[in-house]
């Protein structure tokens, strides 16, 4: 079964309110991970990196998530949980 976008977006701001200082107000698209919510790298890049990808059966090179906002690391989920879906993978939530 495949996972929308909606879901998608939910697990991202799931995983993120884990590992970011979330601001009152909530998260925001704009907001910038190391900047605005004080992101640790290596909580990112070990932790919720792998996680999006076990969880979304997604496997994005790793150059495309060296990324700055909220909004470029949903455009990269979109991006291949829309290829997942479409390609009948097993992306599920």
């Amino acid at each position: 079964m495949g996972v929308n976008i909606s879901q998608a977006h939910d697990l991202v701001y799931e995983l993120l309110k884990r590992i970011a200082h979330v601001p009152e107000g909530g998260i925001r698209v704009d907001h910038e991970l190391v900047q605005d919510l004080h992101v640790d790298g290596d909580d990112y890049g070990m932790w919720m990196v792998p996680e999006l990808q076990r969880r979304l059966g997604i496997k994005p090179q790793r150059r495309e998530w060296e990324i700055r906002t909220v909004a470029e690391l949903l455009a990269v989920v979109d991006r291949h949980t829309e290829r997942a879906t479409a390609s009948g993978g097993l992306a599920s939530a």
